[in-house]
């Protein structure tokens, strides 16, 4: 009989879970849990195993006592519970977590290559080391050592010796050939292959042509042959910060003591959270421990009483738009930061679509100053027609504009304001049982006064970017941002790359 696998993948599982839940709570099937007769076993630690006859069916329904209809209110889908803890390293949502090799990613080009170059990803390519062969430059030779192998390429082909390498450094020759040792790993895995490109001299690309299977971590990259020198790569396995090869397996949400459940976007290259996550808004928010948390659901207090246990949760289908990207772009990963940038930039390309940069005022001119004033107020119209004041305990239709605070949003999910005025200034936040997307902010200015002649008129400005002066080195957690000046209420979250402030992310513009 010839051997067999089989696989039942994460996707299967799920689809047969969401069928019995369908037929419960759809009531197109009957299932029932039930009661039956006392049974001694040999062993309390040990119960028998249950049995695929017929006999034992009937066995098992003749023993029965009392039984029950599972409702629809009996069933929850739930998911394993991560309750967010300060000073915890959380994973990414991340779908690329597997045991397989993502990349490889070229670190130098080297020089002097006539020829494309063997790329040897852990041992797969090499062969195994024979006395008086002809060998070639680049063959990846192997001997056996200790129930495990010597790895070595070969420098400078010619014909090996009449004894077996030993050296586990640099370059000995073995006969006529030079065998250089090399550190190999295979990181527990098998099958990855990769192939190089050359311009010019240089290995300009690595492609990877199988990613193979099993990898624990990061095998070992070796570039040799095709006549040049020192070219380098290295092999991207992503394992999340937890261990996890999988996503379902991964701990990339929380829930709080709110039971608000929230998906990490970003864990700020692996840092610790020390920030817990907080609010409703559909966008994601950024924390100032450099963590970015986008909002999933509140557990209802009815699943809460009969699903929630320390440790599972019960999880809520969001059926309402607003809980989704729609598409956007919420954050980019940055798997090889290079060295050396003082300037950059990244082009995306797709089947979306730019997102409308915002206009800002840069400047009023002056066409009189008038007579008589001595307090005047400057009002400059908002940026959009048709925009009404914001209202408490008022309806709200869909793609109405309102203006509170000078802050302009649009109605994404329609309904009644709330008891309080709206106060984010990015994404979507719900106000009552309506949404409000933040959509700008009204300029505003003051004037100069001479004599009762208003001459000149200053544009008060917000906070829309910062440019980085100085790194500085040595961080280990982001350091808090604050703003000086005679405006309020700015706000930006730092982020940390290997100890350095590479760049702040604003989190309100603030005003005046």
């Amino acid at each position: 009989m010839a051997d067999t696998s089989s696989l039942l993948k994460t996707i299967l599982h799920n689809s047969i879970a969401e069928g019995l839940s369908n037929e419960i709570t759809n009531r197109t099937a009957r299932y029932y849990y039930f009661l039956g007769k006392t049974l001694s076993w040999e062993d309390d630690t040990t119960p028998p195993f249950p049995v695929d006859s017929f006999a034992y069916e009937l066995g098992t329904r003749n023993e029965i006592i009392t039984m029950k209809e599972i409702k629809p209110t009996d069933v929850a889908f739930v998911v394993p519970r991560y309750s967010w803890v300060t000073n915890t390293v959380y994973d990414m949502y991340d779908d690329q977590y597997s045991y397989e090799v993502q990349g490889i990613n070229l670190i130098s080009g080297g020089t002097a290559y006539g020829s494309a170059p063997y790329v040897y990803v852990g041992s797969g390519g090499s062969v195994l080391w024979s006395a008086s062969t002809v060998v070639l430059a680049g063959t990846f030779l192997k001997t056996p050592s200790n129930g495990s192998y010597r790895y070595y390429i070969v420098e400078s082909g010619g014909t090996t010796g009449t004894t077996a390498p030993v050296h586990v450094d640099g370059n000995v020759a073995n006969g006529t050939a030079m065998l250089n040792a090399v550190a190999v790993t295979d990181a527990g895995g098998t099958g990855a292959s990769a192939s190089a490109t050359v311009l010019d001299g240089k290995v300009i690309d690595i492609t990877l042509t199988s990613r193979g299977t099993g990898y624990m971590f990061a095998p070992s990259v070796w570039i040799a042959g095709g006549g040049g020198q020192s070219a380098y790569a290295e092999a991207v396995v992503n394992v999340a910060p937890s261990g996890a090869h999988k996503l379902e397996d991964a701990i990339f949400y929380v829930v709080t003591d709110e039971y608000n459940v929230y998906k990490c976007l970003d864990n700020n290259n692996h840092a610790a959270s020390t920030y817990k996550p907080i609010g409703t808004t559909v966008d994601p928010v950024t924390f100032p421990d450099g963590y970015m948390w986008k909002f999933l659901y509140n557990i209802p207090i009815a699943l809460r009483t009969k699903f929630l246990t320390d440790e599972y949760m019960p999880v809520v289908t969001a059926l309402r738009n607003q809980f989704y990207s729609n598409g956007n772009l919420q954050t980019l990963r940055v798997d090889n930061a290079g060295s050396g940038y003082t300037t950059g930039s990244i082009s995306v390309q797709g089947d979306g679509y730019l997102q409308a940069d915002p206009l800002y005022l840069t400047g009023v001119t002056l066409g009189s100053g008038g007579s008589g004033y001595s307090s005047p107020v400057i009002n400059i119209d908002p940026p959009f027609t048709n925009v009404s004041t914001w209202l408490a305990n008022t309806t709200l239709f869909l793609g109405q504009k309102v203006i509170y605070n000078n802050n302009i949003y649009e109605v994404d999910i329609a309904g009644t304001s709330g008891s309080y005025g709206p106060v984010h200034k990015t994404g979507i936040a719900s106000n009552g049982t309506s949404a409000l997307k933040y959509i700008g902010t009204s300029a505003t200015a003051t004037a100069t006064v001479s004599g009762g002649v208003i001459n000149a008129i200053t544009l008060l400005g917000m906070v829309r970017e910062l440019t980085i002066t100085n790194n500085g080195s040595g961080y280990t957690s982001a350091p808090t941002v604050n703003f000086t000046g005679d405006g309020t209420g700015a706000a930006g979250v730092a982020v940390l790359a290997n100890g350095h402030v590479i760049k702040v992310i604003m989190t309100d513009a603030g005003q005046n």
